[in-house]
C-alpha cells in the first residue's frame, strides 16, 4: 500500500490487518450480491450478472470453461442453512448476519456504482 505522508507512520502490523479485514468484508459483500441475484437460473448466471459487467462473448467463454456452474441451479443463502461463524455467539446473531449480508448484497446487486466502489 502507498499512503500519503499526512497519515503518519503506522505500526508494522497495521497494513496486514487492514488488508485482512478488507478482503474479508469484500468477500461477504460479493456473497451478498451473489445471493441477491434471485432472477438467475444457474450458478454461473448468478455469478456473472451479479458481479461482472461482461460482453456476451466473454460470457460464452465462461460457460465453456465453467460447464458445471453453467448447469448447476442458482443458489440461495437459505440453501446453506445457518452456519456457525466465529463472531456470532447466538442464533439471533447468525440471523442478523444473514439478513445484513442479504440486505447489503441487494443494494450492491441493484446499483452497479456501489458494486464498483467496493
Amino acid at each position: 500500500f502507498i499512503l500519503p505522508e499526512c497519515f503518519g507512520v503506522f505500526r508494522k502490523e497495521f497494513l496486514v490487518s487492514l488488508a485482512h479485514h478488507t478482503v474479508n468484508q469484500h468477500n461477504h459483500f460479493e456473497a451478498g450480491v451473489f445471493f441477491a441475484n434471485t432472477e438467475a437460473e444457474t450458478m454461473l448466471d448468478q455469478e456473472l450478472t451479479g458481479n461482472y459487467d461482461i460482453t456476451q462473448e466473454t460470457a460464452k467463454q465462461f460457460k465453456k470453461f465453467l460447464a458445471e456452474a453453467a448447469e448447476a441451479p442458482a443458489k440461495r443463502f437459505q440453501d446453506f442453512s445457518l452456519f456457525k461463524s466465529p463472531w456470532c455467539k447466538t442464533l439471533e446473531d447468525e440471523i442478523f448476519y444473514q439478513r445484513t449480508v442479504l440486505d447489503i448484497g441487494q443494494i450492491g446487486y441493484n446499483d452497479q456504482k456501489v458494486r464498483s466502489m467496493i
